[in-house]
Formats: structure tokens, sequence, C-alpha cells
């Protein structure tokens, strides 16, 4: 091959790649929309906290992995803004150099998090709020057996401490 059929070639390459890579940009913010319009539809049945004084939803947790930096804790919050907590800055500006910090908290464009070829896809939030009917009623189930045995202790707690309750 030639050094003109090359620059031909590459060219027609990179076109290609640029047209693909705008149709990918346009569905990520096309998934932040419907990601944003999900998420306060669903706000009246999700639980909440809040991180920094923002209202925050989990909108998806990886599986547990050896990485020690990150929390697999991903938040939507009301600013519009995704959240997850860094608990070791320093190793984590090592390898996101660029990372905007809330607190504890690393603070990503919706955008930037969907768009990466490792990061989020709508279908994978859509997923976890279906799977968090199950876990929620777990979880639920486990914290009220909690009670419960704490309600048994307090009691027998007070009927042997009547001297000083």
């Amino acid at each position: 091959m030639d050094f003109k059929s090359l620059r031909n070639e590459l060219e027609k390459s990179k076109n290609i790649f640029t047209e693909i890579e705008k149709e990918h940009q346009e569905q990520v913010q096309e998934e932040v929309r419907a990601l944003d319009a999900l998420v306060s539809y669903l706000a009246p049945a999700l639980p909440h906290e809040y991180i920094n004084g923002k209202r925050a939803t989990l909108i998806y947790v990886y599986e547990d992995s050896n990485k020690k930096t990150i929390s697999n804790r991903v938040y939507y919050c009301e600013d519009k803004m995704i959240r997850y907590q860094v608990f070791k800055k320093e190793d984590y500006l090592n390898y996101n150099p660029t990372v905007v910090f809330d607190g504890a908290y690393a603070l990503v464009e919706p955008k930037e998090h969907l768009s990466k070829r490792n990061g989020l896809e709508l279908a994978d939030i859509v997923d976890f709020f279906a799977e968090r009917i199950d876990t929620l009623r777990e979880i639920g189930k486990q914290l009220h057996e909690e009670v419960e045995a704490r309600r048994q202790y307090l009691k027998a707690f007070k009927s042997i401490s009547k001297n000083f309750l």
C-alpha cells in the first residue's frame, strides 16, 4: 500500500468513526434526559439520602470488587449530577486527574458517566430499579427482624432494671 492509499483509507475510517461517535453522543444525551425523567417519576417510590445537602437517589450498585478507592454505590442527585464516594482521593486522582470533588464524593455529569465504555447505560439503571423491588423487601425484612430482637432485649432489660428506670 502506498501512502496516498493509506491516507485515503485512514480518512474513510476516521469519517466512519466520527459519524458513529456523534451517534453515540446523541444516544447518551437521550438516555440522560430519560434518566432524569425516570428518576423524577419514580422518586416517590424510591428511598433517598442526602449527600452534602443534595437529595440523592441510589441508581446503581456495582458488584463488589477488590477496589477500595471508591464506593460501588452510584447516586443521581437533585442537581442532576452523579455522585459516588471516593475513599482514597489521592489514589483516585492518580486514576482520574480531572475529577471534581464535592466533599468526599466525585461529582460527575450524567453524560460523562453514561458515555464511558465501562460506565452505565440506561438499561442497567432500569434493571437495577426492577431488582430493587425484591431487594428493598429483603432489607425491610432484615430490619424488621433486627427491630424485633432489639425490642425483646429492651423489654428484658426494663424488667431487670426497675430500680433505676
